[in-house]
This record gives C-alpha cells, structure tokens and sequence, in this order.
C-alpha cells in the first residue's frame, strides 16, 4: 500500500504562499518531521504557516521602518547635501515592475518626484511618496 504525500494534502493560506520559501533540505525535514506526527498533514500546514507569517511579519517590519526612516530624511531638506534629493522605486515596488526608476525632488517642493524621464509625480502627503520612493 503507497501512503499519500502529507504535501499533496496541504491546504495553504493564500495570502501566505508567497511568503513561503523552501529549499530541498527544508522540503526533506519538514516531511521527516511531519510523518512523526500524530496528524501528519496538519502538522506541516501549520508549520508552513507559522513559516510563513514569520517572514510577512519580517517583510511588513522593515517596509514600516524603511518607510518611516525615508519620510524623516525627505522632511529633513536642511540636511539634505545637494539642493535635490536622489530617489528610487521601493525594493516592493522594483521587485513587482521588474525594474528600478530613479528621480529627485527639490528642496522646494518636497511633494513632487521628478522621474529620470522628466515626468513629475505629485503626492498628496509625504507618507504617498514612500509608498512608492526611497532616499537613494
């Protein structure tokens, strides 16, 4: 008689697939692991999950940090070193697009980015901007 893989039984949270990330040994360990258990299919998708969550709860902690960090430097233009600051596309944002977009915004206008294709990009609010931007 084949046992079934605990794997093809996993039913994972959506919203934390993408957080899990796995190498071979882990795969190996966790289904060693999983076929100890009592129940072995619940245990490895709560263990995926805790996984999971932990790397959203880190990810989500430094886009807070990064974020707050670039609106202090942004609303500092007096320690600026140049009349312009040097901006680009967030790691989420780059990531997602595939490609990073450079810019600057003036001292005199710390609500506007002007992108490296000339365009201007005007945000409401400098916590908009970070959303999208970072102190290069």
């Amino acid at each position: 008689m084949i046992e079934k893989s605990p794997w093809s039984q996993v039913k994972l949270d959506p919203e934390l697939v993408p957080f899990i990330v796995l190498s071979a040994a882990d795969v190996s360990q966790l289904t060693e692991l999983a076929l100890h258990a009592e129940d072995p299919v619940t245990w490895l998708t709560e263990e995926l999950h805790k996984r999971g969550k932990r790397r959203k709860d880190i990810k989500e902690a430094y886009r807070a940090t990064r974020t707050r960090d670039d609106a202090k430097r942004i609303s500092s233009p007096w320690l600026w070193p140049q009349s312009t600051l040097p901006v680009k596309s967030q790691p989420w944002i780059t990531e997602k697009s595939g490609h990073a977009r450079f810019g600057r915004i003036k001292k005199s206008d710390l609500l506007t980015v002007i992108t490296e294709e000339g365009t201007e990009e005007v945000f409401g609010t400098i916590e908009q901007l970070v959303e999208l931007w970072s102190v290069d």
